[in-house]
């Protein structure tokens, strides 16, 4: 996924300038972890080198079971909050504007 932002956010303890960046979300049984990352570049191996943020995500079990992968932000007040919907599980990471 790619992130465009135009004001600077914070994730978790984390500062993200204003810019582009790849988000990568890894998925681990119980906690999956949401990763912001400098490298841009179509095709590029991920590079954890590059990574500017790295934050836990909420997890929960949902009663429907998405076909697909989804994903959606909601954006309330100065936070937004990034939604990952796959399979049975929902996983959730806030981003806030500074």
């Amino acid at each position: 996924m790619t992130l465009f932002t135009e004001a600077q956010l914070s994730l978790a303890s984390s500062m993200i300038p204003i810019g582009a960046y790849s988000v990568y979300a890894i998925p681990a049984k119980g906690n999956w972890t949401l990763v912001v990352n400098k490298n841009v570049t179509a095709g590029a191996p991920y590079d954890q080198k590059q990574d500017i943020a790295r934050a836990p995500m909420e997890t929960a079990q949902v009663d429907e079971s998405s076909q697909a992968l989804e994903v959606a932000f909601a954006h309330v007040g100065a936070r937004c909050t990034l939604r990952i919907y796959m399979g049975k599980i929902a996983a959730f990471a806030d981003f806030n504007a500074k």
